[in-house]
């Protein structure tokens, strides 16, 4: 019997742009293809949040088109404005004004972001999830998108299979595709304005981005719902394959906690941070795009049968790049990657200050190149299991051809 195969995208806002860039490269040459719909056809379970909702819902809708095209979504300033659309100050109330000056305020307009997902998903927006089928045949059976209910304070999911084992009876949502990508990618406190809201069964529902829930990187939704939906896979879990992308993560290492605190530039160490109210804000709405993610990436591996021996085989492909220097034993000194020129210095140095909602052109061409280095073996690929101390890869793949060759071995397609 073939195996399960899931896929697991991470939130990120602009940076999901690095999905379609991996899908790509993992593909190319091979006779799966490129286009959309071939791709999502190599998957049973398809689960992903915010960013990466939006990247696969791109993918839904060109689905008979080459993931490039989805990629020159991501590409185009006009529609990053569209989805991150400046609140104008009118909009803000006297306390977001004084937030937005700690740099804590929201800055985006949520209505506005809706308005902008039904206009890019013209053909599927509108079309509810459990009808995504009747438009494109060969969708895989089984997609979740993550969000977080606001009301009930708890994570809640969006799939196009009611009849899923993990669905509650009473907790059926029917909802749209350009609906579920709304609550998906609503990122509060630092970036929308308000929650996502919309009527499921005649009720008005208000959302929030799934990372709230501890969903940033979704792998672990997806592994829950095929043990659910496949009973084979409940008793062999060799019989589920797992390939996790994500968005880009910085990893420093943190002054006097690390090797050395020796450094080619001041920029590759982490200093202590002293705790201040404006800062502890502002981290604990962006901390839910690191750790959780980084957890989540192992609590995987080892659900699946995985050993945290070190060098053992990973459980679950993970693909991600990380902006992380990386340590000279010969200097007893952090440096900046090799194979980076004087210009991709100053560029690594520019993605290591860059939030999420990327809007402006050049950022985003910056996050394009750091997918070019990644894929072509420039930067390390995000560890499983990491030594905090060197920063080496003790658990998974260290570079993304040595995942991508993995995962096309395992799945037969190699």
């Amino acid at each position: 019997m073939q195996p399960y195969k899931i896929l697991s995208l991470d939130g990120g806002g602009s940076w999901a742009l690095l999905q379609s860039i991996a899908l790509k490269q993992i593909y190319k040459g091979t006779r799966v293809g490129t286009t959309c719909g071939n791709i999502l056809q190599q998957f049973d379970v398809v689960v992903a949040n915010s960013g990466g909702s939006l990247m696969l819902a791109a993918m839904i809708e060109l689905y008979d088109k080459d993931i490039d095209e989805v990629s020159n979504l991501f590409l185009s300033e006009a529609i990053r404005k569209q989805v991150f659309s400046k609140l104008k100050w009118y909009e803000k109330n006297g306390f977001e004004h004084l937030a937005t000056l700690f740099n804590i305020g929201p800055q985006y307009k949520t209505t506005r972001k809706m308005e902008a997902l039904q206009s890019i998903l013209s053909q599927t927006g509108q079309v509810p999830l459990t009808q995504l089928k009747n438009i494109r045949k060969d969708l895989p059976d089984n997609i979740i998108f993550c969000g977080f209910d606001y009301d009930r304070n708890r994570a809640t999911f969006f799939r196009t299979n009611q009849a899923s084992k993990s669905q509650p009876f009473t907790n059926q949502h029917e909802v749209s595709l350009a609906e579920a990508i709304h609550a998906s990618s609503n990122a509060p406190i630092k970036y929308f304005d308000e929650p996502a809201k919309f009527q499921i069964n005649s009720v008005m529902h208000q959302l929030w981005d799934g990372a709230i829930g501890g969903n940033n990187n979704p792998v672990l939704i997806g592994i829950t719902e095929a043990l659910a939906i496949f009973e084979h896979a409940q008793r062999d879990f060799s019989k589920l394959q797992v390939l996790s992308i994500g968005t880009a993560n910085n990893l420093l290492p943190v002054k006097g906690f690390t090797i050395t605190d020796n450094a080619e530039s001041p920029i590759l160490i982490k200093a202590i941070e002293k705790p201040k109210l404006s800062g502890a804000i502002e981290k604990l709405a962006t901390s839910i795009l690191s750790e959780p993610p980084d957890a989540a990436n192992y609590m995987a591996h080892m659900f699946l049968g995985g050993k945290p021996d070190e060098n053992t085989v990973p459980a679950i492909i993970r693909l991600n790049p990380l902006l992380q220097p990386v340590y000279s034993a010969l200097e007893n000194k952090w440096k900046f990657p090799e194979k980076l020129d004087g210009q991709g210095r100053i560029i690594f140095e520019s993605l290591l200050n860059l939030d999420m909602d990327a809007i402006e052109q050049n950022d985003v061409d910056n996050i394009q190149l750091l997918g070019d280095w990644w894929c072509n073996d420039m930067i390390v690929n995000q560890a499983i299991r990491v030594d905090s101390y060197k920063l080496q890869c003790n658990i998974g793949h260290a570079l993304f051809s040595q995942g991508r060759r993995e995962w096309l071995r395992r799945t037969g397609i190699l």
